[in-house]
């Protein structure tokens, strides 16, 4: 099976992006991913309204300006200083407590990159694979195309790595 790099259409492809995103973090689960797709509720529907929540909330997140998505994987292309992202109200959960402790640890996740990311970059907010479709070389070529546009553009290229995605960032040649 042949693979390509394309862009996705919002209206079209959007919903099955974020269901793709959804299936990947939760095997093997990543916990860090719900400060960004919380499940909301304990009914059996509070996964399923969830994902829909999560799916309108990032359709306005992703396309508000511009930014290049490739299926599974989100490119920041920034012209310039990383500023950090405005997690003050993580208002995509509920008020109280939960929503306080989520936009403390996002300022927290966002604080080395606002210290030393003073250039222009290239950042790879997100990437993630379908079980179903792991190990047949889509990361690779989704890497392949951020490395090459950042010499191209003669800019530093960022990421964040969890422990399951460390082994991969290191075989492109990031270090820790």
């Amino acid at each position: 099976m042949t693979f390509q790099l394309q862009d996705i259409d919002p209206e079209k492809d959007f919903k099955e992006l974020i269901e793709c995103e959804w299936v990947s973090y939760e095997e093997p689960q990543q916990t860090f991913f719900r400060l960004f797709c919380p499940i909301i509720g304990q009914g059996p529907n509070s996964r399923v309204e969830s994902l829909k929540e999560s799916t309108d909330c990032q359709l306005k997140w992703h396309f508000r300006s511009y930014e290049l998505l490739a299926k599974g994987c989100r490119w920041q292309l920034r012209e310039d200083r990383w500023s950090g992202e405005d997690h003050s109200e993580a208002y995509w959960f509920p008020a109280g407590g939960q929503r306080d402790f989520v936009a403390q640890a996002l300022h927290q996740f966002d604080a080395p990159r606002a210290e030393m990311a003073q250039r222009p970059q290239i950042y790879l907010n997100i990437i993630y694979t379908h079980p179903e479709y792991r190990r047949k070389g889509i990361a690779d070529m989704v890497m392949d195309w951020g490395i090459k546009k950042a010499d191209e553009m003669g800019v530093e290229m960022w990421l964040d790595a969890t422990i399951y995605s460390l082994p991969f960032y290191e075989k492109h040649g990031f270090k820790s």
